[in-house]
């Protein structure tokens, strides 16, 4: 059997633009070889994943019947995905490579114009294998953002390979050299192969382009990746940055690839803490150090919660740390399954926090970061700042394949106590901020400059 995660599995955004690029065998992306189609023997060979006809057939229909028995739109499914059935079935008869199969099987989940329906090709479980081996995947220290028409350097951790190579909040890339690839990628590349990925994925672009720019400066670790920026002075850099061990502690949960998950937790001038974390996994130690940070008695005047770029997760996860700002049982939303709602319930935690609250968010906060400030913001006991998320919000199980590879599908639909459906429109903050290049060499967080002045001005 497949071995199917709880409903409370929300899967990011991160690693399904990496699962449709595979899928379509970008050759720009991936500049590897499909297999032979002599190769017939199914598993894998060392490193090399073989193609099994008969094991795609297999994997075919348990996705066909998984989406087809557990989706809770019946009419969607009468309407769409029941007459796909024949046409898809008689490609995949006819595909002579795993890159093939994968793509057909990607391309007809793609008719449903819904999130959270993707193939995790085998061949990602054994690159998050071997970065675990490794002890971890490689890390630049760099987060883009697309502005206008350029990926623009929104953040620089510090003490990352990128801050030691001198790169700046505000440079703009122009260039990626990665030791994978033949040749650099200029940024349209960046931006072909991100309509490549809108072809299998329901994501916002610019959503799908920021990860399409994280995911090509990283890589394994001790690899050197070359950029070409331009920087502050609008001057042309070449920075080589030697990518190591990013942050983090191993999370693993049932057939998900093993992700790194980060927790960090600043005491900021005047009484207020900020606290960021990447995913919403790794349930113990998380709620752990999200109840030491927030109920630190330095947060005086109240806390920044900063879910940018945030993947998602648990949704049990989400609903439990929104505990800590009610006083009275509440719903952060309604769940519809085949023939079952569900009520997203909150009850108090104690002690509560009952200084204001700011949440951070942007495109790339994605699923579980978009259900938490989303409920939040309507229950009223959070503002919201930064720019509108990803819209990548129904809850989703995960399931292993005959073929090795992973099947990510939606089970149930989702929508505020309100009746908002967040999936497609994603959260408005209440604070829109549309970031500029000049804004951004002025300020390197416009963002959480605007939350700490509504935190002042709000706080006695």
């Amino acid at each position: 059997m497949c071995g199917v995660l709880h409903t409370g599995f929300r899967f990011g955004k991160r690693l399904c633009v990496l699962v449709a690029i595979l899928a379509a065998g970008s050759v720009a992306l991936a500049q590897e070889p499909a297999p032979a189609a002599s190769e017939t023997t199914g598993g894998t060979a060392g490193d090399e994943l073989l193609f099994d006809r008969d094991q795609h057939l297999a994997a075919f229909d348990q996705v066909w019947e998984t989406v087809r028995d557990s989706h809770w739109d019946a009419g969607l499914i009468d309407s769409i995905w029941l007459p796909l059935r024949d046409r898809y079935r008689e490609r995949i008869l006819k595909s002579d490579s795993r890159d093939a199969a994968t793509l057909i099987l990607q391309e007809m989940l793609s008719e449903l114009k819904q999130s959270h329906f993707h193939v995790i090709p085998a061949r990602v479980y054994l690159e998050m294998d071997k970065a675990s081996e490794q002890g971890g995947e490689g890390w630049s220290g760099l987060t883009f953002r697309v502005i206008g028409d350029q990926f623009v350097v929104t953040h620089v951790a510090a003490e990352s390979p990128a801050a030691g190579a001198g790169v700046e909040v505000g440079w703009v890339l122009e260039q990626i050299q990665h030791p994978s690839k033949e040749k650099p990628l200029a940024v349209s590349e960046l931006r072909a192969l991100a309509d490549e990925v809108g072809k299998f994925d329901t994501g916002r672009k610019e959503t799908t382009l920021a990860q399409l720019a994280m995911h090509l400066t990283s890589g394994e670790i001790g690899q050197t990746v070359e950029l070409t920026f331009l920087d502050n002075q609008d001057q042309s850099r070449q920075v080589a940055i030697a990518l190591t061990k990013g942050p983090g502690q191993l999370a693993k949960l049932g057939n998900l690839p093993p992700t790194y998950v980060t927790f960090e937790y600043r005491r900021l001038p005047k009484g207020v803490g900020y606290i960021h974390f990447n995913a919403f996994l790794d349930a113990p130690r998380l709620i752990k150090e999200y109840q030491a940070a927030l109920l630190d008695e330095h947060n005086a005047n109240g806390v920044v919660i900063d879910v940018r770029g945030n993947i998602g997760g648990l949704i049990f996860l989400a609903m439990g740390m929104s505990g800590w700002f009610v006083d009275e049982p509440h719903s952060l939303g309604k769940m519809t399954q085949k023939g079952n709602n569900i009520k997203l319930s909150i009850n108090p935690r104690k002690p509560g926090f009952n200084k204001p609250v700011a949440i951070l968010v942007d495109e790339c906060s994605v699923s579980c970061a978009e259900l938490f400030p989303g409920g939040l913001q309507e229950l009223k006991v959070a503002r919201i700042f930064g720019s509108r998320t990803a819209g990548q919000l129904i809850p989703a199980a995960v399931a292993k394949l005959p073929t090795g590879d992973g099947f990510i599908y939606a089970m149930a639909g989702l929508e505020s106590e309100s009746g908002h459906v967040w999936e497609g429109n994603g959260v408005e903050p209440d604070e829109p901020i549309a970031l500029t290049r000049e804004w951004l060499q002025r300020d390197p967080d416009p963002v959480l400059s605007a939350a700490l002045q509504w935190i002042a001005d709000t706080a006695p």
